[in-house]
């Protein structure tokens, strides 16, 4: 479950659908990765090939990051 949103276009693509806020292309694939995200109660949950999930490094730390496309991801903030 989402407790907030930094983007908010995002914020609204998961509350109401609408895409305005980023590429309409990326929409099918954030789709997904935001089913997945709100599904998850733990990392664990996360570990699915298709998130690319990686650990971001330095001020970072503790953050991980999913891939929408390769030059495009979004963070995540992993509470222990």
């Amino acid at each position: 479950m989402f407790k907030s949103f930094t983007h908010k276009g995002l914020e609204k693509f998961f509350t109401t659908g609408n895409q305005a806020g980023f590429q309409a292309v990326h929409a099918k694939r954030l789709r997904l990765i935001l089913a997945l995200l709100n599904d998850a109660r733990q990392l664990a949950d996360l570990d699915a090939p298709a998130l690319w999930l990686q650990a971001l490094k330095d001020e970072r730390n503790g953050f991980r990051a999913v891939t929408v496309q390769a030059n495009c991801q979004w963070q995540n903030r992993h509470q222990p």
